[in-house]
């Protein structure tokens, strides 16, 4: 058996090992452990599996609202929940598939330099959850992080293989192009960026490599083509039924997008300057270094590969921050578009030419040091056991102030793992939500935690957090969750039976929250949680028994 073959096995096993680790740790997960993005997928998939309930929430009450979302994740994770839609077990299923995905992919990208050992470390360390600026995630672990762009990520190594391993045939490069399309279907926004930056850095390779013009522009041309092919079957969904901001007034949408998001996602020198942090320098800046420092030892070929990879980096900068300028510029000339603030995010990308440059200069080392120092392969192979034991101890607490190791970006790479919680008090949230479902009809509607929607199967008719969904969906349904926002905090000025009053004006049942509201009537309570009764019949109550307060 060969070198590679063996490889090839031992690595298979250890990818099987640890996705398996992960899947087994995601089987006893619960509701909490969901993230934000996740409840809003899985309420679409819900919408879908159930269509007579949900009918009165905000975000899918109207299935066209949200039909523009990733069809191809959603219905992926509702195929994989049959036959009983236990979503968490279709999230973890695919978590599992994904996992193998990830780590496969960038190892057979990083191997194509021809040092298995050294990419597959680096194949096992890129998992490592990172937390790029735009609210960014890099990386995949446990069951919080199964997201459309985590599987973007670990599809993502396959394409730029293919491109690395095939682009030098016309067929092999239209097939790169195609595929980089097809996976615009998983995370559109990345996928553009992607498409974008894989055209350019083929442009700078053929260059490089002095290609005539004509062939140039020929390639880049049928590239692009195929491009569009891949990803048409999103192209055509989006224009379907994207939103129209017909009847919106322009300026109030932009100061309820504002509000919503992160200054970070309207502001191009916020944005740069979070990518200051010397921890971004290091891992983006360090392969590149290296490559200066050694450039006129490489071949020819990874010259021009590295030449094209620093291309595929500007791109993405360029189209993260770009479209933002952009906007500022129409906004001038008195337009308001909608798009920078969903671009920007895709800056995290620049990351991927910096480890593939990585993996190419730790095989060009391995290779210059093997040939020189007999015992330099035993000392590398012991180095990266070590590397791989630490991460295994890494949680213990004498880790925790050693900058690296006692990050997420280590420490996540084993079970368990846990993410940010969506709620404070989860897991007594979690009781409440039983009750609901158990106890509430089928059509009430609820004011509190979008969790609900979810685990309840109930609708929620106020979540201005969830509402993001509805800008590009439905852009003057989300203009008026903003309005009704501020309503809210004018009512919270006035205490909670004023608050209970708004809701119930807007045909709210029940409001579940953590407040605490003399007078209302409560139909379940979980420390700290409350379900207020806000239907007419109580409120009724209400109104008799206190004097009515003006917002």
């Amino acid at each position: 058996m060969t070198g590679a073959r063996l490889w090839l096995i031992g690595y298979a096993i250890w990818s099987l090992l640890v996705s398996g680790w992960f899947f087994l740790d995601g089987r006893s997960a619960d509701l909490a452990d969901l993230s934000g993005d996740q409840i809003n997928i899985l309420t679409i998939a819900a919408r879908k599996d159930h269509p007579d309930l949900l009918r009165r929430d905000l975000v899918v009450g109207n299935p066209a609202d949200t039909a523009y979302y990733i069809p191809a994740f959603v219905d992926t994770v509702r195929l994989l929940s049959r036959p009983d839609h236990d979503y968490l077990r279709g999230l973890n299923v695919l978590l599992f598939l994904t996992s193998l995905l990830y780590m496969w992919g960038w190892w057979l990208l990083f191997s194509s330099w021809g040092e298995p050992l050294t990419a597959a470390l680096l194949a096992f360390l890129a998992r490592g959850i990172l937390w790029p600026p735009g609210n960014e995630l890099w990386g995949i672990a446990g069951l919080w992080t199964m997201l459309p762009r985590t599987l973007f990520l670990a599809a993502l190594p396959w394409v730029l293989w293919m491109w690395v391993r095939r682009r030098t045939t016309t067929g092999g490069w239209l097939v790169a192009a195609m595929s980089c399309g097809i996976i615009v279907n998983i995370h559109p926004i990345s996928g553009a960026c992607i498409a974008a930056a894989l055209l350019v850095s083929e442009l700078a390779w053929e260059l490089g490599e002095r290609r005539r013009y004509a062939e140039v522009a020929r390639r880049c041309a049928g590239g692009a083509m195929m491009v569009l092919v891949g990803a048409s079957p999103f192209l055509i969904s989006f224009w379907l039924t994207l939103g129209q901001l017909g009847g919106v007034d322009p300026a109030e949408f932009e100061r309820a997008t504002r509000e919503r998001l992160s200054p970070v996602f309207s502001d191009v020198a916020l944005y740069l300057s979070s990518w200051l942090q010397v921890k971004w320098m290091l891992l983006i800046l360090m392969p590149w270094m290296i490559g200066a420092a050694v450039w006129s030892r490489l071949a020819e070929s990874h010259r021009t590969a590295v030449l094209a990879l620093g291309a595929f980096a500007m791109s993405c900068v360029a189209f993260a921050v770009g479209p933002v300028l952009v906007e500022e510029s129409l906004r001038h000339w008195g337009h308001t578009p909608r798009f920078g603030f969903q671009l920007i995010r895709t800056g995290k990308y620049i990351l991927a030419p910096s480890l593939i440059v990585l993996a190419m200069l730790c095989a060009f080392l391995v290779s210059w040091a093997c040939a020189r120092v007999r015992w330099a392969r035993p000392v590398i192979v012991a180095a990266s056991a070590c590397v791989v034991a630490v991460t295994l101890l890494a949680r213990n607490p004498v880790f925790d102030s050693i900058p690296g190791v006692g990050d997420e970006v280590v420490r996540q790479l084993w079970p368990p793992s846990a993410g940010p919680a969506t709620e404070p008090d989860i897991g007594s949230l979690t009781t409440v939500i039983d009750w609901i479902r158990d106890n509430t009809s089928t059509d009430a509607g609820f004011i509190g935690p979008r969790l609900i929607r979810v685990g309840a199967l109930r609708s929620v008719i106020h979540d201005f957090a969830g509402a993001v969904m509805l800008i590009e969906g439905n852009p003057r349904a989300y203009v008026a969750t903003a309005r009704r926002q501020e309503d809210i905090r004018r009512a919270e000025l006035h205490g909670a039976l004023a608050q209970a009053r708004l809701f119930a004006s807007w045909g709210a049942d029940y409001w579940v929250t953590r407040t605490v509201a003399p007078g209302l009537t409560v139909a379940y309570s979980s420390t700290p949680w409350f379900v207020y009764d806000l239907r007419p019949g109580q409120m009724a109550s209400v109104a008799a028994h206190q004097p009515r307060s003006r917002p």
